[in-house]
């Protein structure tokens, strides 16, 4: 089971590197650094903030996906 959760979230971190970097070339995200890292960045607050819903309240997704949102556009 191991093995095919660390294969899930590769192809999603690959997906999600491959939709920031084409974002990024047609001028509809801007942010700074490599797509990959925008990518780990963003799951892992997709992550945290999927835990944190959990002992707070939907205020703190919802805080969160706009933080994310801002993160990568212009």
């Amino acid at each position: 089971m191991q093995k095919e959760t660390c294969e899930f979230v590769s192809i999603v971190i690959q997906w999600l590197e491959n939709l920031l970097e084409d974002g990024k070339e047609q001028g509809a995200f801007n942010f700074p650094g490599k797509a990959r890292d925008q990518a780990l960045m963003t799951a892992a607050s997709l992550q945290g903030a999927v835990q944190l819903v959990r002992a707070t309240t939907t205020s703190s997704f919802d805080a969160i996906m706009k933080q994310i949102a801002r993160s990568v556009h212009r």
